[in-house]
């Protein structure tokens, strides 16, 4: 299994939602929760 990582700061995130003017709080838990979205969200880098 080939594992990737990236690093995402918090002006990234600024960024993209000033950039698509999208996007809200950005909440991260420590117990991951798999959430299955209707539609999914797709983001465009």
């Amino acid at each position: 299994m080939l594992r990737t990582a990236s690093c995402i700061l918090c002006q990234d995130y600024r960024d993209w939602r000033a950039k698509h003017n999208q996007g809200g709080d950005f909440m991260i838990y420590t117990d991951r929760v798999n959430v299955k979205l209707d539609p999914p969200i797709r983001v465009v880098l």
